[in-house]
């Protein structure tokens, strides 16, 4: 048995094929998530960033195989609102307990174990996502390229808040709203660096 193992890594290594996993943490000062939603009937729209608090990608022959992206609620910022007396509100009634109750749920995880490899450096990442105390399984497509020793990658997903009992100003929990219904549907652009391997 132990002359098979050895042979087998001997193999491993003059082939260049590795059966190991490689494990590359996301640069957080690097990173960020562009959010933007608003409401249903006017053509009010709000933008903003939030960044991450830590993050993994698992690679396995250069192939994406998993990870973990972990975002810091804390972070949320508006960045269309230019009267900071207004811009300060709006962030503040988006981390009150009204939508994402940041004191209470601090972080939002997504979790992905099913990688599916499309055209043109594109991935398709099946997971779940956790944001305040529900749980889903959420899917994107993002674009992987590696430069060196670094990869990044950028892609969308579109989220629906309700599922995530965030019900401020929706109309799938709430009736007669009128023009003060906000769209369930929370677009994210996601822009990830990751630190040299």
């Amino acid at each position: 048995m132990n002359k098979l193992i050895t042979a087998f890594m001997i193999l491993s290594i003059t082939t260049g094929y590795s059966v190991f996993a490689e494990t590359v943490k996301i640069d957080t000062n690097h990173s960020k998530i562009e959010w933007m939603g608003g409401k249903k009937l006017l053509n009010d729209t709000h933008k903003g960033t939030l960044l991450f608090k830590s993050g993994t990608l698992v690679f396995k022959n250069n192939a994406l195989v998993s990870g973990e992206l972990n975002v810091d609620m804390h972070s949320l910022k508006n960045t269309d609102i230019e009267n900071p007396k207004y811009k300060q509100k709006l962030v503040g009634h988006l981390k009150n307990s009204d939508f994402f109750h940041v004191e209470k749920y601090p972080k939002a995880t997504f979790k992905f174990d099913t990688v599916k490899k499309l055209k043109n450096n594109q991935y398709k990442l099946t997971g779940l996502m956790k944001i305040k105390n529900k749980t889903n399984k959420e899917t994107v497509t993002i674009t992987l390229k590696k430069q060196k020793k670094t990869w990044s990658g950028s892609g969308k997903i579109t989220i629906d808040r309700s599922k995530y009992d965030v019900r401020y100003g929706s109309d799938s929990f709430f009736d007669n709203l009128g023009d003060k219904v906000i769209k369930n549907e929370i677009e994210l652009t996601l822009d990830v660096k990751t630190k040299a391997s």
